[in-house]
């Protein structure tokens, strides 16, 4: 298993910093679309289970 730096090393000057920002705002946002999307799968499956 290959263990992460606790704290990457980032670069320097703004203009790039901010892309990175951006980029980590985007999967974040994905992610938590993914994460509600899957919980009312989730919950659609609990439902169906109840009523079975």
């Amino acid at each position: 298993m290959v263990e992460l730096p606790l704290e990457p090393p980032l670069p320097p000057d703004p203009p790039r910093l901010r892309m990175i920002l951006a980029y980590l705002e985007r999967q974040i946002a994905e992610t938590d679309v993914v994460g509600m999307y899957l919980r009312l799968q989730r919950d659609a499956v609990r439902k169906e289970l109840a009523s079975a």
